[in-house]
């Protein structure tokens, strides 16, 4: 169908937030028991060890958004150091084949900062 035809040649953008779709619940696999809790802490939702969720810990290149560019958002308290979870955020997580055949070539797997 129509919808097949222009998604194999179009471009695609998959954005993520951090908070609660990369991560869960602190501390946490409880509920999610395909979470992993890392060794990271993150500052928000009151702090502790970052839990991935079960599509960070996966990996994104395991969806169909292996065939698409990347992007992060993300609220708070984000890491304002770029210290490692951050950068273990963008450079262990943010990963597709589309994806990474553009910042291998780049100097776009960066942070960048908005503020109101």
């Amino acid at each position: 169908d129509d919808l097949d035809e222009a998604s194999e040649d179009a471009d695609c953008l998959c954005v993520f937030d951090v908070d609660r779709t990369l991560t869960g619940k602190h501390e946490d696999v409880t509920a999610c028991p395909k979470n992993r809790i890392t060794h990271f802490y993150d500052r928000g939702f009151d702090g502790g060890n970052a839990t991935l969720s079960n599509l960070a810990a996966t990996g994104i290149g395991a969806t169909f958004c292996d065939g698409c560019y990347l992007g992060l958002t993300w609220t708070g308290v984000a890491d304002t150091q770029v210290g490692t979870w951050s950068r273990y955020i963008v450079e262990e997580l943010l990963h597709g084949s589309v994806h990474d055949a553009f910042t291998n070539n780049t100097n776009y797997n960066k942070w960048s900062y908005w503020s109101w």
